[in-house]
């Protein structure tokens, strides 16, 4: 009996010690597996990390090369603009010296029409004397570019061009031979300029060479008023005979 109850509590305490330790080895083990986890859910994080900021680096490189290739490309535009700037500042210099040169030859364009005008048969006198005024303001205006003098000399030019081509009809006071008269005068460009009065008792022309009022024969008195209703827009253009007087030409009757 002694026997039994000894290898009886023999048998618990080897049974008793071998359950403390499984339970101590089944804590190690969760230990480890916790453990396993917790590096596996690191892990898990890392590697999503890691992609994370492999992408970013991706995106920052290829942000980098956009940026070096918009850095040349700024590069190349200021050298363009550099280049430009120093044309524009030639062509300014240049622009600077032909206003210089410009200037004294406006002065003597004008001259030299004030002086045609001075002795051009006399029509439309104030319109053509106020123009010349005008240009001579604007030459002396040192606000105005060299380039609107120009266009002021040159459109002036232009006009006194297109008097040479055209038809003029208008009823006016003239002063002939002392007396003050009202007529009609006609001018075909510079070749011819005729007056008549409203009763077409009065008639004749200008003469350059004479600076005056001549009158005319009868005979040419039909032609005249051919001449009116042509200038009037009332007949049809045709050749009609009348004295002819005009600078570099001589009195043709």
């Amino acid at each position: 009996m002694k026997l039994i109850t000894v290898l009886f509590l023999t048998i618990f305490a080897v049974t008793g010690s071998f359950a403390a330790e499984l339970t101590n080895l089944n804590k190690t083990f969760k230990s480890e597996v916790d453990k396993q986890s917790e590096l596996n859910s690191k892990n898990v994080k890392f590697q999503g990390e890691k992609a994370g900021n492999e992408e970013k680096i991706r995106e920052m490189n290829s942000q980098k090369v956009w940026l070096e290739k918009r850095i040349e490309q700024y590069e190349r535009y200021i050298v363009t603009i550099r280049e430009n700037i120093e044309e524009l500042k030639r062509k300014k210099d240049e622009l600077a010296k032909i206003a210089e040169e410009l200037e004294p030859y406006l002065d003597e364009t004008v001259d030299r029409l004030n002086g045609f005008v001075a002795e051009d048969i006399p029509f439309l006198e104030e319109e053509r004397r106020a123009r010349l005024n005008m240009l001579r303001t604007s030459l002396a205006d040192y606000k105005l570019s060299a380039g609107e003098k120009l266009r002021r000399v040159l459109e002036a030019l232009q006009v006194e061009s297109e008097y040479g081509k055209s038809i003029e009809s208008r009823v006016t006071e003239l002063e002939i031979d002392g007396s003050m008269l009202t007529a009609e005068v006609i001018r075909f460009g510079r070749l011819g300029y005729y007056y008549m009065t409203p009763d077409k008792k009065r008639y004749g022309y200008y003469s350059y060479n004479e600076q005056k009022w001549i009158d005319m024969e009868e005979k040419y008195k039909s032609e005249l008023v051919k001449a009116v209703e042509i200038a009037d827009r009332k007949r049809v253009m045709e050749v009609i005979y009348l004295p002819v007087s005009a600078k570099g030409v001589q009195n043709v009757k």
